[in-house]
């Protein structure tokens, strides 16, 4: 029953078998249809490089990164002169967040030890920005 808003609403007769029932949803007025708008769904993770850990490293590092899309991924290692050093991962990956999944132990691409100092950590997506973060390796 819904008071139908006019005359006094203690008299029974003002009272009709319409519109929405108290407690159907409306916030706590009869008659008065909910009009609040559910929030949306939070977004996914963003497409992010999170530090490295540790940092400095000896002799090995884990990589931490998440994809807020699926897609071809390559994380790459690179010296201070921007020469390619190694190439951790070139493959497809699900939307979704990679915590110390990979990991770089201070070797170059024909395996051999680099020396201490200062390199970049470099992920690029198909679908996003390039990312990068500066690693120290203490021999």
């Amino acid at each position: 029953m819904q008071w139908d808003g006019n005359g006094d609403n203690a008299d029974g007769a003002n009272w009709k078998d319409t519109g929405p029932v108290f407690g159907s949803g409306d916030r706590g007025t009869p008659g008065r249809a909910n009009d609040v708008v559910s929030p949306a769904p939070p977004p996914g993770p963003a497409t992010a490089l999170r530090p490295n850990y540790p940092n400095p490293f000896n002799p090995v590092t884990l990589l931490a990164f998440s994809l807020a899309e699926p897609g071809r991924v390559t994380l790459q290692i690179y010296d201070l002169r921007g020469r390619l050093v190694r190439t951790i991962l070139n493959e497809r990956l699900e939307a979704g967040s990679y915590d110390g999944t990979y990991r770089w132990d201070g070797l170059d691409a024909a395996g051999h030890a680099v020396p201490s100092g200062a390199y970049f950590c470099r992920l690029a997506t198909e679908a996003g920005p390039v990312l990068t973060r500066k690693l120290t390796l203490l021999r």
